[in-house]
């Protein structure tokens, strides 16, 4: 298998290590929900890797709350968290205002996948990788990841935080990869190439304190 339980666990070992140094260069508390976003990425990878764990076990009920628990994060906090944090942490009064825009998009998304979660089905199961189903109607599949891509990827590119546009390349590079080559697990292995992405963070965080690596 190309991902696994321990994969998931080195990934959200190292995201703590690194969140740590993130949060350690912030001197302003609107900076932190943007630089304590790999904790956020540690929790979910965390939580696969147990999901991982209880499908190979076959533990229903606990596979169920495993499951939700990464959609959680997946389809409701990455959606607001993402614009929110680059607009907290934005300076630019231009930039800021289109950046509150995407925040509202945000909401938008984040409400429309927690009405989905509540009243439908989903599911997990093992195809090379976790592969999840929210049983979304297909005419919805476009708009939906459209909408999910402005919230989560664009606002990367609208920051003036320098090398955030790096991320965002890296978001969509990792997308193009999981969607042609792991389509059936395109959720699970876009988060976990999103996770080691937001490792980058670290380094916005030391280049805005113009503060060398050691």
């Amino acid at each position: 298998m190309c991902f696994s339980a321990s994969a998931s666990f080195a990934a959200s070992a190292a995201l703590v290590s690194l969140g740590l140094l993130a949060v350690k260069k912030t001197d302003n508390k609107k900076d932190i929900p943007f630089f304590s976003i790999p904790f956020g990425f540690a929790l979910q990878q965390a939580i696969e890797g147990l999901l991982w764990l209880s499908v190979n076990n076959s533990y229903s009920h606990l596979n169920l709350v495993l499951m939700y628990g990464f959609l959680f994060f997946a389809f409701i906090i990455w959606p607001l968290w993402v614009p929110y944090s680059l607009y907290s942490i934005e300076r630019n009064s231009e930039r800021k205002q289109t950046l509150l825009f995407f925040c509202v998009l945000g909401t938008s998304c984040s409400l429309y996948f927690l009405y989905r979660l509540i009243y439908f089905d989903s599911s997990v199961t093992v195809n090379s990788n976790l592969a999840y189903s929210l049983f979304m109607p297909e005419s919805y599949y476009i708009p939906i990841n459209i909408l999910y891509g402005l919230c989560t990827v664009i606002p990367f590119f609208i920051t003036t935080l320098t090398y955030a546009w790096l991320i965002g390349i890296l978001l969509l590079l990792s997308y193009a990869l999981s969607y042609y080559y792991y389509y059936c697990c395109l959720i699970s292995v876009w988060c976990f190439f999103a996770a080691l992405i937001s490792g980058f963070i670290v380094l916005i965080a030391y280049k805005k304190h113009d503060t060398p690596l050691s």
